[in-house]
């Protein structure tokens, strides 16, 4: 069970204590291995991020990944290299992406002037030719998740590829692979996978430690791209970025992966018995691939989630298209059904 304020509660203004299920963390926090790391160098939290810490970071994602190093971009988490990638997007060009995405997409990749165009979804499963069919002379870059954030569902890696053969090789294709640890053995499109066999010069595949290797609070992101991309990226990074402790922690996180790999795996038992809880309630429950699952209740969504707010529940509203739920906690599951069994009677 998690401490109740300092982890799964905050206040609200509203006085009540709220059981976080609205951010897409973790359940449980990091193991051992990652824990004991953060132990050995809390004393050297006076000393600033040395490169070294950030090429040790980089060197386990080269061999991880089977990259150059030459090809990766370290920041504070996906956000801040999506903001990068925002200095390389011309003023008045045309950010095209499937319509919901994750919020902070828009806010990030129009800081200098690009504008977003959004491309409304039909239903949980992005459809790429409807991406495709929207582009114009004005796009300067493409924006697709996978697993989609918020419905769940992943990219599959034939129509992946031939959607990337489409796009002309000065259009950016960014794909945020911010859930693809949970991703179940298929055919799903693999980002660094095709930056190993393809190449494609205007590829860039951001992932995070913040979801299924639990480091959300410590802030760490990686992006892999093209050498000249990289190198690009890299000029326009902050000092000392990312801190010390989370540089370590990630490199810890990365040699965990038992640890990485059980709690993948029961985060999926615990999606599917909430699913069904869900669907036993009535309500229509979509479960895909990500943390969470997604209840494309539409207009419906916010008296929904205003309800359980009153309970001490946050849920994450996407405005008009329904409401994602994320995978947390036994405990804080069986809160969540009792506040939504009161707020439907």
């Amino acid at each position: 069970m998690r401490p109740a304020l300092s982890d799964a509660a905050v206040r609200s203004g509203l006085g009540v204590q709220l059981t976080r299920l609205d951010c897409n963390e973790r359940a449980v926090p990091p193991g051992p291995t990652v824990s004991a790391e953060l132990g050995r160098w809390w004393t050297g939290l006076h000393r600033y991020p040395s490169t070294d810490d950030r090429q040790a970071l980089i060197s386990a994602l080269s061999f991880r990944h089977d990259l150059d190093t030459q090809r990766f971009v370290v920041g504070a988490g996906s956000a801040s290299l999506l903001q990068l990638l925002a200095r390389v997007l011309p003023a008045g060009s045309e950010v095209v992406a499937p319509d919901p995405t994750w919020e902070a997409h828009p806010d990030l990749l129009t800081t200098h002037g690009a504008v977003w165009r959004p491309v409304p979804m039909t239903g949980p499963v992005v459809d790429l030719d409807t991406v495709a069919a929207a582009m114009t002379s004005r796009t300067s870059a493409v924006v697709l998740t996978s697993p989609h954030n918020p419905t769940g569902f992943a990219l599959g890696q034939r129509e992946w590829l031939r959607f990337l053969e489409y796009v002309p090789e000065d259009v950016l294709v960014v794909l945020d692979e911010a859930y693809t640890e949970y991703l179940p053995e298929g055919d799903w499109a693999d980002g660094i996978r095709t930056l190993r066999e393809l190449n494609p010069s205007n590829l860039v595949v951001t992932r995070t430690f913040s979801k299924a290797y639990g480091l959300a609070g410590l802030r760490v992101g990686w992006a892999a791209t093209s050498r000249v991309r990289a190198r690009e990226l890299n000029e326009h990074q902050i000092p000392f970025g990312v801190g010390t402790l989370g540089l370590r922690a990630a490199v810890a996180a990365l040699a965990d992966e038992s640890v990485h790999q059980a709690q993948v795996s029961a985060m999926r038992r615990e999606r599917e018995w909430l699913h069904e809880q869900f669907l036993a309630l009535g309500l229509p429950s979509v479960c895909g691939h990500g943390n969470f699952l997604w209840l494309p209740l539409g207009d419906d969504s916010a008296h929904l989630v205003g309800a359980l707010k009153r309970r001490g529940i946050a849920v994450k509203l996407v405005p008009g298209a329904g409401i994602r739920v994320t995978i947390g906690a036994r405990d804080e599951h069986d809160a969540l059904l009792r506040a939504l069994g009161d707020a439907l009677r």
